[in-house]
């Protein structure tokens, strides 16, 4: 009896994992942020690779890794900056779109922006 009860969460994290990794292949390649937005990292760089915001929102953004190489998420004109992600890892950034323009955000692993890891932030 345990095991069906271990097995219940399990199917159900399975289901979000999967809903999870569908959205971030979502064609739509620019998205504006309202409330969390899904940032996937893969082997094509980051999708969306443009996120819109307005002056003076708070931005959450969930980072997720499912290239099989570390990345991280770098918006240095923002000063936001994540630790290396580790292939399936994700982390959450959260911030205040206090300047308004357009910045490039990118994966800088190995010190300099790694070719066709960036995208663009504007901030309205």
């Amino acid at each position: 009896m345990k095991k069906k009860w271990l097995l219940i969460p399990a199917i159900l994290i399975l289901l979000n994992v999967t809903v999870f990794v569908l959205k971030g292949y979502s064609s739509d390649r620019t998205q504006n942020v309202q409330g969390t937005t899904i940032v996937t990292i893969n082997n094509n760089g980051f999708t969306p690779n443009t996120i819109s915001v307005n002056k003076d929102d708070e931005v959450n953004l969930m980072i997720h890794n499912i290239d099989n190489k570390k990345h991280n998420f770098v918006l240095r004109d923002l000063f936001i900056f994540t630790h290396n992600l580790n292939p399936g890892e994700t982390t959450t950034v959260k911030f205040k779109a206090y300047k308004q323009g357009t910045f490039t955000f990118v994966s800088d692993t190995p010190g300099t922006p790694e070719q066709g890891y960036k995208g663009t932030f504007i901030v309205k």
